[in-house]
């Protein structure tokens, strides 16, 4: 099956192209190299300039596609996604640039749409998310079919961190009605803070209910989720400016639930160097996190070599990170 990344980030109302920062081009890396080392492939869909930076780094893309976003400008960040969904022609798995899949992900020969798990689950900004769905609905609710307001049910809106896609036609045709709401409603859209949400989890999975009886089962039986969490990162009582922190794990062995990794000491991050995490993390607002950023740097370098720690530090030609500083005290590596 096909694995794809996008990242697009020409906004309206700023000049020129923005580039990827060196925090995010670690966990990219991470991302592509263990896309490629489980699935075999891994292609890319962006910008010109972006992928200019991305073969100068040399991350190991199968493919490049620069058409597909060419000239592309919105507000709503999610929209260059929509159109990388509507574009593909045959199975595939869509990860986000900070989603991490350490294993292949376990097989489910009944669903042709599988997605991690709710994103209703432990968000940083949870009440205005919710907030920001329904909003939206109902602004705009003269638009919407008599199905999907009676079908709309926040707990059942799936997060897009990854989709495993197996009938692109049935989702690309759903990705183009979310379009099509999109740019008739784009003025409205484009000001709240969660339209993006809105207009890619919340209007594909309905436009996916409605058009498709096997999506709707499947939904009303539970059966398009891995997990019935997502990963998120629980502050403890602050002993130190970094420990202790808890990972928390989503299972994604058929079975809902979770486990914790606490990080406590030095050595306790050092391990989870080796650790697959149950095959998946999605890191979100934890990016900049140092503990997080250390982790990433300590997975290229167990898993793909400290090679790849300098072509991205060196690319940049600047000076060390926090996480670059912190990588280098608890493990001796120098930038």
């Amino acid at each position: 099956m096909r694995v794809l990344h996008s990242f697009h980030l020409v906004r309206e109302g700023t000049k020129g192209n923005m580039f990827i920062p060196k925090e995010l081009m670690y966990i990219q890396v991470l991302s592509a190299l263990l896309a490629k080392k489980n699935y075999g492939n891994i292609h890319f869909y962006t910008t010109q300039e972006i992928s200019k930076q991305v073969q100068e780094i040399g991350i190991p893309y199968d493919s490049i596609d620069c058409d597909v976003l060419s000239g592309l400008k919105t507000k709503t960040f999610s929209i260059p996604k929509l159109k990388v969904f509507e574009a593909q022609k045959e199975p595939y798995i869509h990860i986000d640039t900070d989603t991490l899949l350490f294993d292949k992900l376990p097989d489910r020969n009944n669903v042709d749409i599988l997605y991690p798990h709710p994103d209703m689950g432990s968000g940083f900004d949870l009440v205005g998310q919710i907030r920001s769905y329904y909003a939206l609905f109902y602004v705009l609710e003269d638009q919407h079919t008599e199905f999907k307001i009676k079908n709309l049910n926040i707990n059942d809106v799936p997060n897009f961190n990854f989709i495993v896609v197996k009938n692109p036609h049935l989702f690309s045709k759903a990705t183009k009605k979310s379009l099509k709401h999109y740019y008739k409603n784009k003025r409205v859209i484009d000001k709240m803070t969660y339209g993006a949400c809105y207009i890619e989890q919340l209007m594909i999975h309905l436009n996916l209910m409605e058009i498709s009886e096997e999506y709707y089962n499947a939904t009303k039986k539970g059966e398009i989720f891995y997990s019935d969490v997502e990963f998120t990162i629980k502050k403890e009582e602050n002993i130190s400016n970094l420990y202790p922190i808890t990972l928390i794990i989503p299972k994604l062995n058929n079975e809902f639930g979770f486990y914790e990794k606490k990080i406590i000491n030095d050595d306790s991050l050092i391990r989870l160097f080796e650790n697959k995490f149950n095959r998946h993390l999605h890191l979100t607002s934890h990016k900049y996190n140092k503990l997080i950023q250390v982790l990433c740097m300590g997975q290229i370098a167990h898993n793909f070599g400290e090679k790849w720690l300098h072509r991205i530090h060196d690319y940049y030609g600047e000076s060390k990170s926090e996480g670059e500083t912190l990588y280098e005290k608890l493990t001796g590596f120098k930038f």
